[in-house]
């Protein structure tokens, strides 16, 4: 029967006339492409078209997108980043919302969340907004409705609005690394190989004096009904009630009189003849560590894919890029492996850049000469053209694409609004069953004929060439003819593809069998609700097993091991040693094995490189990793051979420290926030970042390098890591005990204890050590650098007086939030060129107090007067000037962070609280409580908080800016 259906449905598909062009796929002829008949589509009048899709099974919200078919690539030449522009000024005066939609009254009264409820993209191809309104919330789609059509036709586009996104968007890009050179000329490079794509060498400037002339021709341009549409995905009882509300808000859009025609920026890059350019990178002779790599791509175009998106054919082209994406990555990363090689790898352009469908193949090289690049991939490629792939290659491409088109089942909303979306900007096919369809399809695909389509795609070799190269490179020499011939001559004597080795094991059976039967005492439950138990080494061992809260975590285990112990133990002159050994091992291998074969090794078993790792602060040393149960020994084996049999290899080594050389980019962000972490009297390098804990590079860490000495590192290591007895191992899952906890005191339990040593306790940190303020400090620009912004930080330090008080910690953290929606007025209300701005409120558990901060990068000229209205917004939350309105916003936002069924509730979160309460001995609240408590909290609970904490003594502020800028 499903053969049945799936060949009438091919030949009703292929009956259709699906040989519009690129330009016309869609627009105007929605019939023209196969589109779900369960998704309500119409097209009114005046061109705006619409598209609604009812999901059945609880939803809780509305999802409302509005599209515009106009993105970057419609720009004129002076016309640089202005669709981004428009985008910033959807939020700005609009006809409805003089305030802005975020400001608007309408928004307040329904209580709905910023942070869950508006957002906005601007890409090559088009430009969307979203707007989420509550299930069944008719005044909540009354304005998302209001909202998209004055996006459509009531931007009020004043000057004050122009200027001040204007400021934004700088922000923006230069927070964004815009102003890097590896940005400029990754941009510069693509803008001469794609039609459409512009040069941002002069951004700055540009940004500065463009007209707001020409923001408005954008606007009237290419905001017209003919490309617009919306989208609503959700639980819709009453589909004809909201097709009408559609038809009533958005059939009075005027349309254009004489619109300009869509620049077809696909087919002019196909039309054009092969490319070839070096573009040059700038060195800077006062560069600390100057970037000498040189960057090459050679791009495979696919037109017949791009022309065909609309149809059965073009779907399944597509997967059969996307496969050969796949395993040219893999047969690349095997081919560079080793250490000093240099690194490749193929980039999606269309599935990720909105550019035309291409294969991209992306290098990056130091020490190798540029032919031996170009042909060394060109070898994989031309092998993989004339042989294949192997069986076991086969099944493996065929399974993990299965398993993604699995995933998105047609019940999920985001499987809709990413479908309708793809379907308006691309006109890719979104049939009836699509996901179905394509399974049976790949199912069915043999691999001879998968073998055919590589012979025919990868036989023209690449059209286009790019590369960059410093000043004064060698490759600045180079002609295309003399790197075509390279390409050319690189199909000579390929032989058959030989598959890399790949360790069938991390640990004999021998060294397994030596793992000593240990002893465990168990001391019951703790006060976190976790079985507490003492192995035989002395290691202490505790496990919590763990519901899963959604299909992310079924079956998933996370690990955390630590010891109070670091760098503070040893000399001052083996500090730059001892705190980047964990990160020097990672890159050597264990027991033998060098990094390569470790991470084929995890990628055969279906487990990301770099699932454990260790680290090494100050004050702590520790070790983390996450693996389903299946994968459970294979975890406790590395974390196992971390701490007793870590490589040690010179090779791997110097190569480890070319590549930390090459990842510094001017991190006076960093620097910044270093040296005030130093001024105030906190010593950690290592920060938390999405559960994991990993060391923060700022200058001065690049700079001691050269200080390292690895015999050091390794000795000083493996006395950090030979103390079992010191550890501390939190485990917590979805899994059964009784399964678990024999292969946990199997390898923690075998984990060294010296016959005698040292125990290193570090000394309390006491809250109280701070100068008193208010304090001002003035920092210096790192190295020889000039930065475009004034860094701005403040912080308001007071000493805990109960560190274990979780209740004022969430009181210090609402307050933050609170501030957060104050300060955004400086954005959104004062118009200053500001763009991530907000309020970080925590404990500080290492040092037994509270930190409220706060980091602004600014314009130059506006710095003096940020600085006036922050110290302003200070002595107003101080002295209790905090409205209702300010009030529910940020706790809004608390409830959202400590939302029990939702974040709060997640493994992740869950893990890092068990991880709190036996490092620093923090309660182990339900979560359900901690939500109750944030529910109970009152205005005037936070003006006491307020009031406590802004206190002129507990106040700093740390300044960074270049003298040389006006």
């Amino acid at each position: 029967m499903f053969k049945s259906y799936c060949s009438l449905f091919i030949i009703a598909l292929l009956s259709i006339n699906l040989t519009v062009e690129a330009q016309g796929k869609f627009e105007g002829s929605v019939n023209n492409s196969p589109l779900d008949n369960s998704i309500r589509y119409g097209r009114l009048p005046n061109g705006f078209s619409y598209f609604i899709k009812s999901v059945s099974g609880p939803q809780s919200k509305l999802h409302l997108r509005f599209y515009n078919k106009a993105g970057y690539n419609q720009q004129d030449p002076d016309q640089l980043n202005i669709a981004h522009a428009v985008e910033h000024l959807a939020y700005k005066a609009t006809q409805n919302f003089p305030k802005g939609i975020a400001n608007s009254e309408r928004i307040d009264n329904l209580e709905m969340k910023m942070y869950d409820y508006v957002a906005a993209f601007s890409g090559n191809r088009s430009t969307h907004y979203s707007f989420d309104a509550p299930a069944n919330n008719n005044e909540a789609l009354e304005v998302g409705l209001l909202f998209f059509k004055d996006i459509a036709m009531g931007l009020k586009l004043t000057e004050a609005d122009i200027n001040s996104v204007r400021g934004e968007l700088r922000q923006e890009f230069l927070e964004g690394g815009g102003d890097s050179n590896s940005k400029i000329e990754f941009l510069q490079l693509r803008s001469k190989i794609f039609p459409c794509r512009q040069d941002y060498s002069n951004f700055l400037e540009y940004h500065e004096n463009f007209s707001s002339q020409i923001v408005r021709r954008f606007y009237k341009d290419w905001y017209r009904p003919d490309l617009l549409a919306i989208s609503a995905v959700g639980n819709i009882e009453d589909i004809d009630s909201l097709e009408q509300r559609i038809k009533n808000t958005f059939s009075d859009l005027k349309p254009a009189e004489n619109p300009r025609k869509l620049k077809n920026c696909d087919s002019l890059y196909y039309s054009r003849s092969p490319q070839f350019f070096i573009v040059k990178r700038p060195t800077d002779p006062t560069d600390l560590f100057p970037d000498r790599s040189v960057n090459l791509q050679m791009i495979f175009r696919d037109p017949l894919t791009n022309r065909s998106l609309n149809t059965l054919k073009g779907m399944e082209r597509l997967i059969l890029i996307q496969l050969t994406i796949e395993i040219v990555n893999k047969r690349l990363r095997e081919a560079t492996m080793g250490y000093n090689s240099f690194d490749a790898g193929v980039r999606d352009s269309y599935l990720y850049e909105e550019l035309p469908v291409t294969m991209m193949v992306d290098a990056k090289f130091e020490n190798t000469n540029e032919k031996e690049v170009v042909q060394k991939i060109m070898k994989v490629i031309n092998q993989l053209q004339k042989y294949g792939v192997t069986v076991n290659e086969w099944n493996e491409l065929k399974q993990k694409r299965h398993q993604y088109l699995e995933t998105p089942g047609v019940e999920n909303s985001n499987y809709w609004i990413n479908g309708i979306k793809k379907f308006y900007d691309n006109a890719e096919a979104l049939p009836a069953n699509k996901n179905i369809y394509l399974q049976q399809w790949l199912f069915d695909l043999s691999q001879i004929e998968y073998r055919e389509f590589l012979s025919e795609f990868l036989e023209k070799q690449p059209e286009d060439i790019g590369i960059i190269a410093p000043t004064g490179h060698q490759a600045h020499s180079l002609t295309e003819k003399k790197v075509r011939k390279w390409i050319k001559t690189s199909s000579n004597s390929i032989k058959p593809y030989k598959p890399c080795h790949v360790p069938e094991i991390l640990m004999s059976n021998e060294e397994i069998a030596s793992l000593k039967e240990t002893k465990i005492v168990d001391l019951g439950m703790g006060k976190s609700g976790a079985r507490e138990f003492i192995l035989i080494n002395g290691l202490k061992l505790v496990v919590k097993p763990l519901k899963a809260t959604s299909n992310s975590y079924k079956d998933n285990l996370m690990i955390h091991g630590f010891a109070l112990r670091g760098t503070s133990c040893f000399a001052e002159e083996d500090f730059f040693s001892i705190i980047n050994a964990p990160y020097i091992i990672r890159n050597a291998g264990v027991n033998g094995m060098d990094k390569f074969e470790v991470n084929s090794f995890l990628t055969k078993n279906n487990m990301l490189p770099g699932v454990v790792s260790s680290y090494i602060d100050v004050d702590e040393i520790g070790i983390q990793g996450t693996a389903k149960i299946k994968n459970l020994e294979i975890l406790l084996q590395l974390i196992y051979l971390h701490f007793t049999n870590p490589n040690k290899d010179v090779e791997a080594f110097e190569d480890w420290k070319r590549g930390i050389y090459k990842s510094y980019k001017n991190p006076s962000d960093l620097d910044f926030k270093n040296t005030i972490k130093k001024v105030t009297g906190d010593s950690s390098l290592v920060e938390e970042v999405l559960g994991y804990k990993f060391l923060k590079r700022g200058t001065d860490l690049y700079l001691g390098i050269d200080k390292i000495d690895i015999d050091v590192a390794y000795n000083r290591y493996q006395e950090l890591f030979s103390n079992a007895k010191e550890f501390t191992f939190v485990v917590s899952g979805d899994f059964e005990l009784e399964i678990v906890l024999p292969v946990l005191v199997k390898y923690l339990g075998n984990l060294p204890n010296p016959s005698s040593s040292d125990v290193c306790i570090p000394a309390p940190k006491n809250g109280d050590k701070l100068p008193e303020g208010p304090l001002f400090h003035d920092i210096s620009v790192p190295g020889n650098y000039e930065i475009k912004n004034v860094n701005y930080g403040i912080n308001f330090i007071k000493a805990a007086a109960n560190p274990l008080d979780w209740q004022e910690q969430i009181k210090v953290e609402a307050l933050g939030e609170v501030s957060t929606y104050r300060i955004w007025d400086l954005r959104f209300e004062k118009g200053y060129s500001l763009y991530s701005v907000g309020v970080n409120a925590r404990l500080n558990k290492d040092m037994n107090r509270y930190e409220i901060k706060s980091y602004f990068k600014c314009v130059p000229k506006e710095f003096p007067m940020i600085r006036k209205e922050v110290h302003q917004i200070i002595s107003d939350l101080k002295s209790g000037k905090i409205s209702k309105e300010l009030f529910r916003k940020g706790m809004d936002r608390m409830l959202t962070l400590y939302d029990s069924k939702k974040k709060a509730g997640t493994h992740p979160i869950l893990h890092k609280n068990l991880y709190e309460n036996y490092r620093y001995g923090e309660p182990y609240i339900d979560p359900e409580e901690v939500e109750k408590f944030v529910k109970s909290l009152t205005l005037e609970d936070i003006k006491e908080t307020a009031k406590k904490y802004y206190q002129d003594k507990n106040f700093y502020e740390f300044v960074l800016m270049n003298r040389k800028v006006d």
